[in-house]
């Protein structure tokens, strides 16, 4: 079985790391010496840093923090933003982010931000898309959450997976009423370690520590020692080759893609994701059959998407194992088509 449907990278950036375990919770806040090092990387103040149980826990306490109202969700979705906020008891109320976002969608979107409003959530680089906000000017749309209470989740997790050469210079001043959430998971290949870590002014901080302690308790201490291990040299080293290996990888999938009749694949400027689209073929028989053959995809409804023809693959594996991939796939949609034909 090949799983594409998880953007699991195939290794980590400190394979033979030895950690002994700890007896003790970690600080609430994080381990001081990672929270200094994430500070600095970042450009922000040591109380704006708050370390996570991964950027899921992040998530989880930002959709805490608000009492039960509207919140505005990009579509196609990070599927768990769903999920939390109707488990928070939040009504999703969508906007379109299928495309590049530009300043005339921050202002659509200020102009639905009103008292009933209690959270909006960007997401950039746009999780299942791949797409950049290219650092957009929020500060209209942080302006208006403050005035009205609400809270703007800046979902980063993909932030430094920016492929083919693509490089933000600079750091933006946290916003009135944003929280930026980040991973380890990704960028280092930590996945299962289970740390990120959120940023955003000290009183939202402080309030967001009580939330995630509630939640999760602190986290991990050996994975936060692995992270420090990250945010040094070592860590650095590995996340420059790991760009130029995915980088690589997404051109060469990308072609192989758009060479199946059926198939239209977009082409991520970040992240580990394709977002396909597929043609004149029943969405739902082709993803199935894909199983039945041994390839997992993630379905476009888990998205949002309503249209049935889409779904969301990893192209971060092994290139042998790709290749296989690739190959069921080409199988798979010339056994559609010649069902199709054949009707």
């Amino acid at each position: 079985m090949i799983d594409l449907s998880i953007g699991t990278i195939g290794s980590s950036f400190l394979p033979g790391l030895d950690v002994a375990p700890s007896c003790r919770y970690a600080p609430r806040d994080g381990l001081p010496a990672l929270r200094e090092l994430i500070a600095s990387v970042e450009h922000v103040p040591y109380e704006s840093v708050l370390v996570t149980a991964g950027a899921a826990s992040g998530l989880s306490a930002c959709f805490s923090l608000s009492t039960p109202g509207k919140v505005l969700l990009p579509r196609p979705y990070f599927s768990p933003y769903l999920q939390l906020a109707r488990f928070f008891g939040h009504e999703p109320i969508y906007y379109d982010a299928s495309d590049v976002p530009d300043h005339s969608m921050v202002m659509r979107l200020a102009n639905l931000v009103d008292e009933t409003c209690h959270c909006i959530v960007w997401n950039y680089p746009h999780n299942p898309t791949g797409n950049l906000d290219h650092h957009l000017d929020l500060s209209i749309l942080a302006e208006k959450c403050s005035k009205v209470g609400a809270l703007l989740i800046n979902d980063r997790v993909y932030n430094k997976l920016l492929l083919g050469g693509i490089n933000f210079d600079g750091h933006r001043p946290l916003l009135p009423s944003e929280i930026r959430i980040h991973s380890f998971s990704k960028a280092y290949g930590l996945a299962g370690e289970r740390v990120g870590y959120a940023l955003a002014e000290k009183q939202m901080c402080a309030r967001l520590r009580d939330s995630h302690w509630s939640l999760v308790g602190s986290t991990s201490w050996a994975g936060q020692l692995m992270a420090i291990e990250a945010l040094k040299s070592d860590g650095r080293a590995w996340l420059d080759s790991t760009l130029r290996s995915l980088s690589r990888m997404r051109d060469l999938v990308s072609k192989q893609l758009a060479s199946i009749p059926r198939l239209v694949p977009n082409l991520p400027d970040a992240g580990v994701f394709f977002w396909v689209q597929i043609q004149e073929l029943s969405g739902q028989r082709f993803i199935s059959e894909l199983l039945d053959r041994g390839v997992v995809v993630a379905p476009g409804h888990m998205f949002g998407d309503e249209s049935g023809q889409r779904f969301r693959m990893c192209f971060a594996l092994p290139e042998n194992v790709m290749a296989k991939a690739l190959t069921v796939f080409r199988a798979t949609a010339d056994c559609c088509q010649q069902r199709l034909d054949d009707c």
